[in-house]
């Protein structure tokens, strides 16, 4: 494995919430410009109760094995 210059912080608190998820979305400025995979902040809030549980589902996945 690869040594890295500087270690990652600690991630305490597992899992995220589907609600976390939810707030944290709704903290993006609320801009037009396309991110990478076209999807922009105003598109993301609009649809926020929508993808919150997926998106969720997915992070804490991550979260637990680490990939």
């Amino acid at each position: 494995m690869e040594s890295f210059p500087y270690e990652f912080p600690q991630i305490i608190k597992i899992p995220i919430t589907e609600t976390e998820v939810t707030c944290t979305i709704s903290l993006l400025k609320n801009e037009t410009s396309c991110a990478f995979g076209g999807l922009t902040n105003k598109i993301l809030n609009l649809y926020s109760s929508h993808i919150s549980k997926p998106i969720t589902f997915i992070f804490n996945k991550s979260l637990t094995s680490g990939i």
